[in-house]
């Protein structure tokens, strides 16, 4: 209270009109010194207070000690403002805005102007992290969730932290679940980018896969002559490739030379993936010679449906309708698998 009395009484005094009316024009005349500046807490019993200015950027209706451009404001109707050394700091309404304020003289570096916190009072453990919920409305929900913004460690170690960003979304009807995570094992950018001409769609296939990574290449050759008389499929010596792959479509590549000890006999060549023919009773590749020995072209080529990211074994295997079948390893016989 900055208010002071027009009198101090003594005792015997008499209390005159003058002195009455003197005291009650100093409270009628000066309210706003009467109640302020307050000098305790005030307590509203539960009432509101209303009815105040609308302030602006520089000076906010409400202000703390001594900093006349820092506080609450209201720029519009059903507005919030935060005004902050004079700059918008935050601004709450149809919309919303956070902004680093007084803004400050960097050129090319990022400022840092926020940040979301989620800490334990237990001991963290791979899994921990902190999330984003973004809600909107759908036909039978409101609030309806509609996407999430997680991140989270994937390793706590001290000195070893690793995290992932994990985007939640929702499919079919069903609660949020992650659908996108990222995750780098390097400490180096990874940048995306393109020059689309067009609005594109990139699918990735259902399965594990290295994305950019080298196709899966091995060869194999055949260099002595390989016979057998069964009429069933039989592996051949060396036509055989185990390697790794990476999810993808596998091509499969063979030529070499068939002969049969008959003439007028038919030998038949195939490919197998795992154990499994590729081609059925009669293979993918059939040869039937004019006379008996005489040396004809077997070419096979074959692709696979995607593999599983994993060791696979691929042959090149042969069998004779009658007579003895042979695979010549001069010239030699050549063996190719490709990743696609």
């Amino acid at each position: 209270m900055a208010l002071t009395r027009t009198k101090v009484w003594i005792a015997g005094e008499i209390l005159t009109h003058t002195d009455l009316n003197a005291e009650i024009d100093n409270l009628i005349n000066n309210t706003n010194s009467l109640q302020s500046p307050w000098t305790g807490n005030i307590d509203a019993g539960g009432f509101r207070l209303i009815a105040l200015g609308a302030g602006s950027l520089g000076s906010p209706t409400l202000q703390p000690t001594g900093d006349s451009n820092t506080g609450v404001w209201f720029s519009a109707a059903d507005t919030i403002d935060v005004s902050a050394g004079g700059s918008r700091a935050a601004q709450l309404g149809a919309s919303w805005l956070l902004a680093a304020s007084p803004e400050d003289s960097r050129t090319d570096s990022v400022d840092v102007v926020g940040e979301i916190r989620s800490t334990t009072s237990s001991a963290p453990a791979a899994g921990i992290g902190t999330g984003v919920k973004f809600t909107a409305e759908s036909a039978d929900e409101n609030p309806s969730d509609v996407g999430e913004l997680d991140f989270a460690f994937s390793d706590v170690s001290a000195g070893s932290e690793d995290s992932r960003m994990d985007v939640l979304l929702r499919t079919a009807g069903a609660a949020l679940g992650a659908r996108w995570r990222m995750q780098a094992t390097g400490a180096f950018n990874g940048i995306f980018t393109h020059a689309n001409t067009a609005a594109r769609t990139y699918t990735f296939p259902d399965n594990d896969f290295t994305l950019g990574a080298a196709a899966t290449k091995a060869s194999a050759s055949l260099t002595a002559d390989f016979t057998t008389t069964s009429t069933t499929f039989v592996n051949t010596d060396n036509l055989v490739i185990t390697t790794t792959t990476t999810g993808g479509r596998i091509l499969m590549l063979f030529s070499g030379v068939l002969s049969n000890s008959a003439g007028s006999a038919g030998s038949m060549l195939t490919f197998t993936v795992d154990g499994t023919n590729q081609g059925g009773t009669n293979g993918l590749a059939q040869i039937e010679t004019n006379s008996a020995d005489s040396a004809e072209n077997a070419t096979m080529i074959w692709l696979t449906t995607a593999l599983s990211a994993a060791s696979h074994t691929f042959r090149v295997q042969i069998r004779a309708d009658s007579g003895t079948a042979k695979l010549r390893g001069n010239p030699t016989g050549s063996f190719i698998v490709v990743e696609i």
